[in-house]
């Protein structure tokens, strides 16, 4: 929350600080000093990222308990991922099935609704908008995902809804929840598997994905952090369909959590380095009269690893929440170096890891 001057107020207390003085402070803290490669990378993905599955039955999991999402919590923890947290206003913080002969648990929250449409109420019940369902559940900005997982539309196909008009309401709905998200917060917009039930054919479920592909780009072009990913195309058709024709079956769903497992870790682990700058026409003619005693801090490489990749984010928009207990941190945060931490710097580190800018001088 912001005071009466505009200034961020987190646990209480202003949050202010002078990098020079957190420096000080540091000097004289042995156990602040940064981690290694091998520590920062553990650190990272130790760290908790919460993800909202969004959509209709296939995110809610019709047909086989838990969908797709039971998978991905599988192969997220199998990556190394240990923080990972599903959040939204459905299911439970913990349930478990049968896999590869043992007893797996997985996160059960989510927000997937069956029979619901983007945002038109569906002609079988006026309770069938996804649109208007997640804003009287107040859904994403309860939640706080950093991530959103969104498949919708199959429901949209099967009432024969226009192109023009499923495009209007993927926008109305993304944009919605990214206003509700933190600062950075990302939206994955997928593809609809393939399906055969209620007049379901190749060239409508093919339209209508080109137009999440169009929505997806159009927004990014505009500077919003949404990315396109192919649901449609990690399946194989009709072939990965349960006996209804409309929901993936079992494998299906394995593959679909397989995908975005794949997908969140790719983001995830994005590097992005600064542009090199050039040499000194001249070398010194004379060695430094006293040897550097600290490794360079970077900035925007809070975990230390000589990258700058979404891990960076989260561990700084935990310290606004949370505040700066590691002092160390302090430096790498003030991406704008002007001497203090603000929310400024995770706007421009937002900015540079969405590709708007290339150096955050910009």
């Amino acid at each position: 929350m912001k005071n009466e001057k505009g200034k961020f107020r987190f646990a209480g207390r202003l949050f202010r600080v002078g990098v020079s003085a957190a420096f000080t402070a540091f000097a004289m803290t042995s156990a602040l000093l940064p981690l290694s490669l091998s520590q920062a990378y553990a650190a990272s993905k130790s760290d908790k990222i919460r993800i909202m599955p969004v959509g209709d039955s296939i995110t809610f999991g019709m047909g086989d308990t838990g969908g797709y999402r039971k998978y991905l919590d599988y192969f997220m923890k199998e990556k190394g991922y240990t923080g990972i947290d599903f959040v939204g206003p459905e299911g439970q913080n913990s349930a478990s099935f049968n896999y590869n002969g043992q007893r797996v648990t997985y996160d059960d929250n989510h927000a997937g609704y069956s029979g619901f449409q983007i945002k038109q109420p569906a002609s079988w019940g006026q309770d069938s908008s996804l649109y208007n369902k997640l804003k009287e559940k107040n859904a994403v900005k309860q939640a706080q995902p950093d991530v959103i997982l969104l498949i919708i539309g199959t429901n949209d196909m099967t009432a024969n809804r226009s192109m023009n008009d499923c495009a209007s309401d993927l926008k109305d709905l993304v944009n919605y929840m990214l206003n509700d998200m933190p600062e950075g917060g990302k939206v994955f917009m997928g593809s609809i598997p393939e399906f055969t039930a209620y007049g379901g054919t190749d060239g409508r479920v093919t339209r209508y994905n080109n137009t999440v592909k169009d929505v997806a780009e159009e927004l990014k072009n505009s500077g919003k952090n949404v990315e396109f990913a192919d649901i449609h195309g990690c399946l194989n058709g009709t072939a990965d369909l349960g006996f209804d024709g409309l929901h993936p079956n079992g494998t299906g769903y394995e593959k679909m959590g397989k995908f975005w497992a794949e997908t969140l870790d790719e983001y995830l682990s994005f590097s992005a380095e600064e542009p090199a700058t050039e040499p000194p026409t001249e070398a010194p003619t004379e060695p430094p009269t006293e040897p550097e005693t600290e490794a360079p801090i970077r900035r925007g490489d809070l975990d230390f690893n000589g990258r700058i990749n979404a891990f960076d984010l989260v561990i700084l928009r935990s310290c606004f929440e949370k505040g700066f207990s590691d002092l160390s941190l302090l430096k790498p945060s003030d991406v704008d170096e002007n001497g203090s931490v603000e929310m400024a710097d995770m706007v421009l580190l937002s900015k540079f890891l969405m590709g708007q800018i290339s150096d955050f001088r910009e």
